[in-house]
C-alpha cells in the first residue's frame, strides 16, 4: 500500500495463473463489501468459510475483478487465481479498513525489478516472488 508517495504496507498476495492472467494497469476502487456472496454460472456460495472470495470483496473498475480474500490460503504467494488479486484474511480485512471507493489500485505486469524498486526500494525475501507475476500497489486516497 502507498499514501503520500511512501510505501506503506507489503502484502503477499495471490495473481491470476497463466490460463487466466491478472488485468493491468491503473484501476478505481469501485465497490467495497463485506461477507460477499460468490455468483458463477450455475453456482451461488453464500458467505461463509466455503466462499472463494472469502470476507471481503474490493470491486475494481476492471469488469468482473477484485481484490478479495481466498478458502485457499496456500494458494498465496502464487499466480493462481482467475484474474483476481487474492489475499490472506487478516492482510484483506486490513486493507479494506484502509480504502475508499474511488481509491486507485495499479497492477503491473510482468515482474520488472527496476520498476519494483523505484515503487518498493529494496525488497528483503524477493528469492521468493513468483517470477513473471503482476505486483499490485494500492494507492490511497487517489
Amino acid at each position: 500500500m502507498i499514501e503520500d508517495g511512501a510505501v506503506k504496507k507489503i502484502y503477499p498476495v495471490a495473481v491470476g495463473a497463466a490460463e487466466s492472467p491478472s488485468p493491468t494497469g491503473i484501476f478505481q476502487i469501485k465497490i467495497r463489501l463485506e461477507k460477499p456472496t460468490y455468483f458463477h454460472p450455475g453456482k451461488v456460495i453464500p458467505p461463509g468459510p466455503d466462499n472463494p472470495l472469502g470476507t471481503r470483496w474490493i470491486g475494481l473498475t476492471a469488469k468482473g475483478y477484485g481484490i478479495h480474500g481466498t478458502n485457499v490460503e496456500t494458494s498465496i504467494g502464487k499466480a493462481a487465481s482467475h484474474g483476481c488479486i487474492r489475499m490472506h484474511r487478516h492482510d484483506l480485512e486490513q486493507l479494506f479498513a484502509l480504502l475508499e471507493a474511488g481509491d486507485e489500485v495499479e497492477i503491473l505486469g510482468d515482474e520488472d525489478a527496476t520498476q519494483l524498486s523505484q515503487i518498493f526500494g529494496e525488497l528483503p525475501g524477493t528469492e521468493d516472488v513468483v517470477p513473471s507475476a503482476p505486483a499490485v500497489a494500492v494507492i490511497a486516497g487517489q
